[in-house]
């Protein structure tokens, strides 16, 4: 007769049925893919938010050369204005 540890062993097996065993891979599988889908789902979030900082970047630099220009155009009206002071 085999010992008590042999046999709560072959219980335990008698237990887990190939069918419960594919139920819990087959969950696994689900679960396995809806973290994929989030992670791809995370990945074209990131590039889109990175598109978006490179196109802010992009008009932030606009915005600097633009005051830049603005500043230099005062510049000249000043001085040309110089010319018409009333004293």
């Amino acid at each position: 007769m085999p010992s008590t540890e042999i046999q709560a062993d072959r219980n335990g097996q008698e237990q887990w049925h190939p069918d419960a065993q594919r139920g819990e891979a087959e969950s696994l599988a689900r679960e396995i893919g809806a973290r994929s889908a989030a992670a791809e789902t995370n990945a074209a979030t990131a590039q889109e938010v990175s598109a978006v900082v490179t196109e802010q970047n992009a008009a932030m630099n606009s915005v600097a050369t633009s005051s830049q220009q603005l500043a230099q155009v005062a510049e000249r009206l000043k001085t040309s204005l110089r010319y018409f002071e009333i004293s």
